[in-house]
């Protein structure tokens, strides 16, 4: 073996990932269900426990002011799919009309309005979160107005994500994750109907709604319902299609069919790619199909969003919030319900300037049973 004889003068100091000092930890490994940033908060997969994930609200509590709604329609976004309640009858049978809607969606569990308490809580199926809720009452005629969200974790904390040393330009696999639907040909009218197939999965008819721009829409929403999808965007005559970086994009396709024999359907075309997240050397994450390293005693630096209090309690990131969308960060409260206590994670010391020069690093301590 050849002796170290040389040390940089460079050395990182404060990078997200790595330990705050060498007291003695205890890590353990999990498979990642989605591409994990060193140094956030990691929570076990609720349907399989050898599986770790970000933290995502597992459920959602949205309260109303207590205003009117005498009509109009209400609508709700949860994970970029939208859908909606046209007022019936009265407010309490208009916002239960919304719960069922929304309790519809494939990836939610319940959905249930009390009116006593103005409120409808949302809870997601098992091992999927919610990542993104609003509603929207600007097409209702009254004066109510949502008040507040608040979301829960009801999965159980493992621990914090540290970084690993290996070397990932090499060995990291490049895979086609992101598809983009193109739409070529006469515009769609109202004679159209648009199917397809997801990674596998086949869509549900979509009937044309209103414009051309409406139908796509209509066909995102449809995408963005299969598992593994992160994200489905429409420009122009494309949609953008983005599984959860790792996974790969199979077996995507749109099929339009006219119902006259005057015309020639319009096509879509299909063009895969690789959002190349985790490729380069420096990597700073874990990517599905690699071993994570979960710190569940012991010290960490973690990113956190803003500098962090001494002495306050530790809030972890559930739901994104404005430009605030990284799950698993850390910060000094709530955030409008977007964020939960977790009462294991102690600040050690001033949050500093990472070894990146721009994130917040903060020296965690978490003390797991």
């Amino acid at each position: 073996m050849v002796a170290q004889t040389d040390y940089s003068q460079d050395m990182r100091v404060a990078q997200i990932g790595q330990r705050v000092d060498a007291r003695p930890s205890d890590i353990v490994s999990g498979a990642p269900d989605e591409v994990m940033p060193f140094g956030l908060v990691a929570v076990q997969d609720a349907v399989d426990p050898e599986k770790v994930r970000l933290p995502a609200a597992n459920s959602v509590v949205v309260t109303d002011d207590g205003g009117t709604f005498t009509a109009g329609t209400i609508s709700a976004t949860i994970n970029g799919v939208t859908v909606s309640a046209a007022f019936d009858t009265d407010k309490a049978t208009s916002m239960a009309a919304l719960a069922t809607a929304i309790e519809a969606l494939a990836f939610i569990a319940s959905a249930d309005y009390a009116a006593g308490s103005d409120t409808i809580t949302v809870v997601a199926e098992a091992g999927v979160g919610i990542d993104t809720l609003s509603v929207d009452v600007s097409g209702i005629t009254g004066d109510m107005t949502i008040a507040s969200y608040a979301a829960a974790l009801s999965d159980t904390v493992l621990g914090l994500v540290q970084k690993v040393s290996r070397e990932y330009g090499a060995g990291r696999r490049v895979i086609n994750d992101q598809v983009l639907l193109t739409l070529s040909g006469d515009a769609l009218t109202t004679d159209d109907t648009v199917d397809g197939v997801i990674n596998g999965v086949a869509l549900g008819t979509v009937t044309y709604a209103t414009s051309e721009a409406a139908t796509l829409q209509a066909v995102a929403n449809e995408i963005l319902a299969v598992a593994g999808v992160a994200s489905a965007v429409v420009s122009g005559r494309t949609i953008l299609v983005s599984n959860n970086p790792g996974l790969a994009m199979e077996n995507a396709s749109l099929t339009v069919t006219d119902d006259t024999t005057a015309s020639v359907a319009p096509t879509f075309a299909a063009t895969y790619s690789s959002q190349n997240i985790g490729v380069a050397n420096d990597a700073v994450a874990n990517l599905p199909g690699e071993t994570a390293a979960i710190v569940r005693k012991g010290t960490l630096y973690c990113k956190a969003e803003e500098t962090l209090a001494l002495g306050a309690s530790v809030y972890v990131r559930v739901q994104a919030s404005g430009a605030n969308t990284q799950r698993g960060a850390l910060r000094n409260d709530a955030d409008s319900g977007t964020c939960v206590l977790v009462s294991s994670l102690r600040l050690l010391g001033p949050t500093v300037t990472a070894s990146d020069g721009s994130s917040i690093a903060a020296p965690v301590e978490i003390n797991l049973p």
